[in-house]
């Protein structure tokens, strides 16, 4: 008999800190990051003008990813 194929949900197997990236459309981001890739949201704030996001799927890290709002139209990094 065949085990079926782990899922986002039920493999722990990314490990990883202290990423950033400058969003768009941060509300949109978050939910990708919260309901697809399963991290949970940790924290947010401001960072002067900025809204920051921290998003974490290691319950000893506050947070992995960090997403910050801000993002200019004319960025192509």
């Amino acid at each position: 008999m065949t085990q079926p194929a782990p899922t986002l949900r039920t493999q722990n197997a990314l490990s990883f800190s202290h990423m950033g990236f400058f969003v768009r459309d941060q509300a949109r981001m978050v939910r990708f990051y919260r309901d697809v890739l399963c991290f949970t949201q940790t924290d947010e704030g401001q960072l002067g003008t900025m809204s920051v996001v921290f998003l974490s799927r290691a319950p000893a890290e506050h947070h992995q990813i960090v997403l910050m709002s801000g993002r200019p139209e004319e960025a192509h990094f």
